[in-house]
C-alpha cells in the first residue's frame, strides 16, 4: 500500500514538472513569436496636421512573413505638459509585406476642450502595439500648432 502511495507521488511530481517544462516552453515560443513581428513591423511618420484637434498620418508596414492580425495605435498630443488630445485605433489584418497609411484623428481630452489664441507649440507621442505586444519604442515629435 505505501509503496502505491509512493509511486502516485512520484507520478504526479513528474506530472507538474512536464506541465511546467510545456508552459515555459509555449511562453518562450510566444516571446520569440512577438519579437519577430516587432522586428518586421516598421512604422513612419508621414504628416502632422497641425489644427485643433490635431491628426497624425502614418505608414505602417509588415515586412515579415506572417500576418498581423491587430494593431494598436495609442497617440497622445500635449501643450505645455498637458495632454490636450489624443487618438486609439485598431487596425486589422494586416498581410505579410501590405503597407498601409493610416490617418489617426484625435479627440480632445478631459473636461474642458483646448483653446489657444496663437500658435503654440506643442509635441505627439505614438505607441504602437503590434499583436498588443508591449515594449516597442515610442515614437515622439514636436511641432507648431495652429489655433
Amino acid at each position: 500500500m505505501r509503496l502505491l502511495a509512493h509511486a502516485r507521488g512520484i507520478l504526479a511530481g513528474l506530472g507538474i514538472v512536464l506541465a511546467c517544462g510545456y508552459g515555459g516552453l509555449r511562453y518562450w515560443q510566444e516571446r520569440t513569436a512577438e519579437r519577430r513581428l516587432i522586428a518586421a513591423s516598421h512604422v513612419s511618420v508621414v504628416e502632422v496636421h497641425a489644427v485643433f484637434p490635431p491628426a497624425l498620418i502614418v505608414d505602417f508596414e509588415n515586412a515579415g512573413e506572417v500576418p498581423i492580425a491587430r494593431t494598436h495605435f495609442r497617440l497622445a498630443f500635449e501643450v505645455e505638459g498637458r495632454e490636450i488630445s489624443r487618438a486609439d485605433e485598431d487596425v486589422l489584418n494586416i498581410r505579410p509585406g501590405e503597407k498601409r497609411r493610416i490617418v489617426l484623428r484625435s479627440r480632445s481630452s478631459g473636461p474642458s476642450p483646448f483653446h489657444a489664441s496663437g500658435p503654440v507649440p506643442a509635441r505627439y507621442e505614438l505607441v504602437v502595439l503590434p499583436e498588443w505586444i508591449k515594449g516597442v519604442p515610442t515614437m515622439s515629435g514636436e511641432f507648431i500648432l495652429q489655433p
